[in-house]
């Protein structure tokens, strides 16, 4: 498997790109806050994902059966369900007190190298993380969407409506002509329907053959020699 890097194809590991993978911690009976630890097998890289379970959801708290989670709430003796926080950090607090009591599930997503994923330590099929689907490719540029991928039609349609001319010669001006709606290089002698000079109360450079606008007595100046 290859990929594109500046223009040229490159060998892929594919053991280094991420993938995701669901798993669970156990929680002890009469506990209700603490700290999960890292899937083993995830290796030096292994870490938490956030927001996997909708907007500021992290995780989910879960009763068990059979070792596994069911993916039901728990509730509390009033009958409300239980939800949990969770970090980066693995550490969590349920929200309540389980009833009846017993043994508990948190339910997270975490990443790692694909190398180092432990197929034994997920619930479900593992997620490939940083790999661009089309789905991912947007065709209307985006200031500030500095991830997300451009299409390459939105490039060709860009370059073939901006795309400049070569110059020709040494102080060749690329102007853009309003009537053939494309770009076009004009070579000296240079004629323009107006030229607008900044007044100024001095030349910026005094250059032979430079000209300025004076803001005081509203006169043109050329230069004749440089000074």
């Amino acid at each position: 498997m290859t990929e594109i890097i500046d223009g040229t194809p490159q060998p892929v590991n594919v053991g280094d790109h991420y993938v995701k993978a669901t798993w669970f911690a156990t929680i002890a009976s009469g506990t209700t806050s603490g700290t999960i630890t890292k899937p083993a097998g995830g290796g030096a890289d292994v870490s938490f994902v956030m927001d996997e379970w909708g907007v500021d959801t992290d995780a989910l708290v879960s009763t068990m059966v059979g070792g596994k989670p069911t993916f039901e709430s728990p509730v509390t003796a009033g009958g409300v369900v239980i939800t949990t926080t969770f970090n980066t950090a693995g550490e969590f607090a349920f929200s309540g007190t389980p009833s009846p009591v017993g043994s508990h599930a948190v339910v997270f997503v975490y990443k790692c190298y694909l190398k180092n994923f432990n197929v034994s330590e997920s619930l479900f099929e593992s997620e490939p993380m940083d790999v661009i689907t089309p789905g991912d490719v947007d065709d209307t540029p985006v200031d500030g969407a500095a991830t997300t991928p451009i299409s390459s039609n939105w490039a060709f349609d860009h370059n073939a409506k901006g795309a400049h001319p070569s110059g020709i010669a040494t102080g060749d001006v690329i102007r853009y002509n309003v009537t053939s709606g494309a770009w076009e290089v004009k070579s000296e002698p240079l004629s323009f329907s107006q030229i607008i000079l900044t007044p100024a109360v001095a030349a910026i450079l005094d250059a032979e053959g430079g000209m300025w606008y004076n803001s005081t007595d509203k006169s043109m100046y050329i230069c004749t020699e440089a000074t």
